[in-house]
């Protein structure tokens, strides 16, 4: 009886020390420069989306939308599912607002079929698709979303920031990839790494977890919310799995 008062009294300090060390961690100690002040862009959608387009019936087609832009100018193409490609035919965004539109033919009619959605906060484009008889009349509206594909442009290495009531922890993050498969390094000011573990990859979601020297751990849930952005949460965990501290988080490349 004594031993086993003996082994949970040794266990209560040691989860008491861990969340002191968990604020000494060389990979979490802040970054000496704290006062940048970043410009914010302009909003932007050129890059890969997966769509989502709803259907009376209840089933929704997949395809991965490609938006270009050169000379001030958007361009796109539309890839089904089936591999199929097809080039957009106009392309617009202003305030916030994408819009598509692409003449096909049916039974000697020319049709319009297209899209018009918003860019919202969390980075995602939500709207309806539509078809327009040859005079402008809507013949079907049905719902449509898109969201930004990570694994285009996962590759190479991102700046993180850790933002906490204090200070911001900064790192650097390289991410490698080997075929449709993901590793992850983060890197200290001092030019330390460490590999991230349960690294996951699914549309525009990415979650890591960093595993500490101290028993201590770090997880990062983050959506890509801008074309090279990764923006939110961290939870930072002690020795004994208990939350200690989480808060914002984001990366840019």
């Amino acid at each position: 009886m004594i031993g086993r008062f003996f082994r949970e009294a040794m266990k209560t300090i040691a989860c008491l020390i861990s969340v002191v060390l968990v604020s000494l961690s060389p990979g979490l100690r802040p970054s000496a420069d704290t006062s940048v002040t970043k410009k914010k862009l302009p909003a932007e959608v050129v890059g890969s989306w997966k769509t989502f387009a709803s259907r009376s019936n209840g089933n929704v087609l997949n395809s991965v939308l490609l938006l270009k832009k050169k000379d001030g100018k958007y361009s796109g193409t539309l890839t089904m599912s089936s591999g199929n490609e097809s080039e957009l035919g106009t392309v617009t965004f202003k305030n916030n607002r994408l819009k598509i539109e692409t003449s096909f033919n049916r039974d000697g009619e020319t049709l319009v079929i297209g899209v018009r959605a918003d860019l919202n906060e969390e980075g995602e484009l939500k709207g309806n698709w539509y078809v327009e008889d040859s005079v402008g009349a809507e013949l079907r509206s049905e719902a449509w979303k898109a969201v930004r594909l990570l694994t285009p442009v996962l590759a190479g290495t991102w700046q993180m920031t850790a933002k906490t009531d204090d200070q911001d922890y900064r790192m650097k993050i390289e991410f490698t990839r080997a075929g449709e498969e993901f590793t992850a390094e983060a890197i200290n000011e001092n030019g330390d790494g460490f590999p991230l573990d349960e690294l996951k990859v699914e549309e525009n979601k990415l979650s890591f977890e960093a595993n500490m020297d101290n028993g201590s751990k770090v997880k990062v849930e983050a959506k890509l919310k801008a074309a090279k952005k990764l923006s939110g949460k961290y939870r930072l965990y002690d020795a004994c799995g208990v939350e200690a501290s989480s808060g914002n988080w984001e990366a840019a490349k």
